[in-house]
């Protein structure tokens, strides 16, 4: 007689439950899986003491430290400024980023060639050009004071075709 009036059967009704529950377990999963995804994007600040610069007095340019990430244990990146120090025009530079553990050089893991409009000199105005550089890391060396990833200028090429080459290459 109820299903004469409009009401379910129990077969409907558990279609309906079943549909419900499937629903909000999709829906439930989806937030999850949102939320670890922006968690997982969140990218935290590496260890101050991480990062070195190696710099000569004969260099013509100055290396500056602008930012670091370190989005996992195993990855880091390094934002760095390079500014002309000379009174002549850079048309390239050459930054190295060398790894060493407890004061071993490990490798040369990473390098910036950067080609680029002239970088003037001081007195012109516009002396600086930014870069990055990332590395892999190994052995979890975010929380060991024995890593180190220093920062080197290699070569720069002038305009004029004369070029500096590090003393330590």
């Amino acid at each position: 007689m109820d299903i004469e009036r409009g009401f379910p059967s129990m077969r409907s009704f558990l279609r309906l439950a079943l549909f419900f529950l499937l629903f909000v377990i999709t829906a439930c999963g989806c937030v999850a899986c949102m939320h670890s995804r922006q968690t997982s994007q969140t990218t935290t600040r590496c260890p101050a003491d991480l990062f070195a610069i190696k710099s000569e007095q004969s260099a013509p340019v100055r290396l500056i430290i602008l930012n670091s990430e370190c989005p996992t244990p195993y990855f880091a990146k390094v934002d760095f400024r390079v500014e002309n120090t000379s009174a002549r025009t850079i048309s390239r530079y050459q930054v190295h980023m060398f790894t060493s553990y407890g004061g071993q050089i490990e490798n040369d893991s990473s390098t910036s060639v950067t080609m680029m409009p002239p970088l003037d000199s001081k007195s012109a105005g516009d002396e600086t050009g930014s870069d990055s550089l990332g590395v892999s890391l190994k052995r979890g060396w975010l929380s060991d004071p024995k890593a180190l990833l220093t920062l080197r200028v290699t070569s720069v090429d002038f305009t004029d075709g004369t070029v500096w080459k590090s003393a330590s290459d």
